[in-house]
């Protein structure tokens, strides 16, 4: 039991203090560097948080932690999307309560996404190197 709560809080602990990469300023995010994974919530109609930083090679994982069902949609055409390839999708693609999407990262960029069932929900993903 020790070994799984430590390795939780290990996992926790990289994830929400940016782990080995390189580190911002206070004023924003910081990397999680090459190879790590972010977490994003969605709950109460809005991705927490709604700015994440990786490096390249990582990948960000989104949690539907609301009772309806969101997507994750790049606003780029032809970009990422949670629709049929995430957990728990509905008939219509779209994360149902519980459901999770993970996009790898490769390109550096800011990458930009949103809610295709709610128009107030906007997120974004800036991947440095």
């Amino acid at each position: 039991m020790r070994l799984v709560v430590g390795s939780l809080l290990c996992a926790v602990g990289i994830t929400a203090c940016g782990g080995s990469g390189p580190t911002a300023s206070n004023s924003g995010p910081k990397p999680s560097g090459a190879g790590a994974a972010a977490s994003v919530a969605i709950m109460n109609y809005a991705y927490s948080p709604s700015n994440t930083s990786i490096s390249a090679g990582g990948t960000v994982q989104w949690t539907n932690n609301d009772g309806t069902t969101h997507s994750v949609t790049a606003d780029a055409t032809g970009g990422f999307s949670s629709d049929l390839s995430g957990t728990m999708p509905d008939s219509y693609g779209g994360m149902t309560a519980g459901g999770t999407f993970t996009q790898k990262f490769t390109a550096t960029g800011t990458f930009t996404y949103h809610c295709r069932y709610h128009a107030s929900m906007h997120g974004t993903v800036t991947v440095g190197p």
